[in-house]
């Protein structure tokens, strides 16, 4: 109680030298917020670099030759998806048709190239018109339904809305994956529930006549027990910030770095990450946020300096006031504790004016900011409580005695 009587008084007898000491705290503490903001700045640019140079992966054969076509390891992709590190994935499986019969209507023999999707992730698409009642969800479905490419669609003779028997052939690849033939799967009847047209040629690879959903396709695979693989994949990876762990995860699934001296081979395990601006551009900030970050333990240090200096120089002029306090029986501890709460009391009333100061100015105030403050805060008391300290081990009888 005797301690916090001292401090009012203290306050209100040398409340010129505590406004003092409010300002210029408060003024540190402002260039102490903006040294937060630059930290925050660059630490805000790394997380929106995902979003503004997304990184994309695709793919390849082992020498990188061909991005269509491919035996992927639907195991191997599947797993990869199931990391948790990819996201918007795009792949597709590659049959084949032999239309039997158009239901009611009459019979036909002819064939056509066939890729299931998970997705229309096709760049060669300008236009996909739908019946009544159908949209692309029906690639998300088991259901026998198919669009047709509107060329292939006229020359076929086939009209929106018909129903096709068919006979659905899978891809069997050799032992090597060097080659590939035809095996059928099962005999089914889909629905023709639009078509599609390419706005410009398919540069990589030939044109399907038709597009299904890839559940539908895996279940007449799975019906004669036959595996099935994909045949082209690409996709984003979620957050490029953990490039190195998804890039260490494909390696361990067996995805591995293009070989332009390997043999030719239809095997899908070459894997492409367009990742060299992401890179580049995190990089850049990486290293400027561990710079100013770098900064830290030497503003620690700088506060510890300026509160011993500050706070030194502020109760020189009181050495006489501390001399006698300690003759009229004030405990040494006493006297301490009294002039750090008084510089407590003037650094919280600073930080505080500070914070309403810089809020006005540029609208920021978070919990994270004051909180980073507060290692600063504690660093510039804790050089105050050696200026105290040093205060307090002159001698009595030296302070009375000197005359200014």
């Amino acid at each position: 109680m005797f301690v916090l009587k001292l401090l009012w008084l203290n306050i209100i007898k040398h409340r010129t030298r505590v406004f003092l000491s409010i300002l210029i705290f408060a003024s540190i503490m402002i260039f102490l917020f903006i040294y937060y903001e630059n930290v925050e700045k660059n630490k805000n640019q790394l997380a929106m670099l995902s979003q503004s140079i997304p990184v994309t992966a695709k793919i390849y054969n082992t020498n990188g030759t061909q991005e269509v076509g491919l035996q992927i390891s639907h195991d191997r992709f599947d797993r990869l998806k199931e990391s948790n590190l990819i996201d918007d994935e795009f792949y597709t499986i590659p049959l084949r048709f032999e239309i039997t019969k158009i239901a009611f209507s009459r019979e036909i023999e002819i064939r056509g190239a066939a890729e299931a999707v998970n997705q229309l992730g096709y760049e060669f698409l300008s236009n996909v018109e739908y019946i009544r009642g159908f949209d692309d969800g029906f690639l998300s479905g088991d259901m026998g339904l198919v669009i047709i490419e509107e060329d292939y669609m006229k020359g076929a003779g086939i009209d929106l809305g018909d129903e096709l028997e068919i006979n659905v052939l899978g891809v069997v690849y050799d032992r090597g994956g060097y080659s590939f033939q035809y095996e059928k799967l099962n005999s089914d009847t889909v629905k023709v529930i639009g078509k599609y047209s390419a706005e410009t040629d398919y540069s990589i690879g030939a044109i399907p006549n038709f597009i299904c959903s890839t559940v539908w396709a895996k279940r007449m695979y799975s019906s004669v027990d036959f595996d099935y693989f994909y045949g082209s994949a690409e996709f984003r990876v979620k957050d490029p910030l953990h490039l190195n762990e998804f890039k260490s995860e494909a390696m361990q699934l067996g995805f591995q770095q293009i070989n332009l001296q390997a043999p030719f081979s239809r095997e899908g395990i070459g894997l492409v990450t367009n990742d060299e601006v992401f890179v580049k551009s995190a990089t850049q900030i990486t290293n400027q946020l561990k710079m100013v970050e770098g900064f830290s333990p030497i503003i620690n240090v700088l506060f510890i300096f300026l509160g011993f200096i500050i706070s030194y120089l502020l109760l020189q002029s009181r050495k006489n006031e501390f001399a006698l306090m300690r003759l009229l029986g004030t405990s040494k501890c006493k006297c301490i504790l009294a002039t750090l709460l008084e510089n407590v009391f003037s650094s919280c009333s600073g930080w505080l004016l500070a914070g309403i100061i810089y809020l006005l100015l540029t609208g920021l105030y978070t919990s994270q900011m004051h909180l980073t403050a507060l290692s600063f805060f504690i660093c510039y008391i804790f050089g105050g409580l050696l200026a105290n300290i040093s205060i307090y081990r002159l001698s009595v009888i030296n302070a009375l005695t000197e005359t200014d």
